[in-house]
């Protein structure tokens, strides 16, 4: 099913360059080890390092470009466990908000 989704979304997914899989080296990294091997032996997708790299990748682009803007994740993931987005991001220097943290930053 979730493969029948991707197919049909193709538009909202970056095919990785070289760049991006450096990147994710570098987010591969921040994990705990026993972590990262964990979840990469579950069954199913686990897209958590691509959005903290994708995050990473966006945030460098909008700077060569010149684009006024701060990159952010939005996740309702908790801020204080290890090994979630929001530390693994934090420590890229890439912020993540929650929902209502996001609403409350756009004025909703």
């Amino acid at each position: 099913m979730a493969v029948e989704w991707c197919k049909n979304h193709k538009k909202m997914f970056i095919d990785p360059d070289n760049h991006q899989i450096k990147i994710f080296k570098s987010v591969r990294g921040a994990y705990e080890k026993d972590q990262w091997n964990k979840k990469i032996t579950q069954p199913g997708p686990w897209a958590d390092p691509w959005i903290v790299t994708l995050a990473i990748q966006l945030r460098e682009r909008s700077k060569i470009l010149g684009v006024q803007g701060n990159v952010k994740i939005i996740t309702q993931e908790n801020k204080n466990k290890r090994n979630n987005i929001p530390k693994i991001a934090e420590s890229f220097g890439i912020e993540s908000l929650n929902l209502i943290e996001f609403f409350r930053e756009i004025g909703l």
